[in-house]
């Protein structure tokens, strides 16, 4: 690893989903909210719906 490539890791902290905004992120977009929550919660879900704000 290059003296920049260190630098530049250095400057951003990892993400996970613990992290409120890619929690927001995932559940807002069914292509990733489905496969997600079918893995952790062991189920098959057929339909995601939103409520209206």
């Amino acid at each position: 690893m290059t003296d920049k490539e260190k630098f530049l890791a250095g400057q951003f902290k990892p993400v996970t989903i613990q992290d409120d905004m890619m929690f927001g992120t995932v559940m807002a977009e069914p292509e990733y909210c489905k496969p997600f929550l079918e893995t952790i919660l062991g189920v098959k879900i057929q339909k995601i719906e939103y409520p209206e704000r």
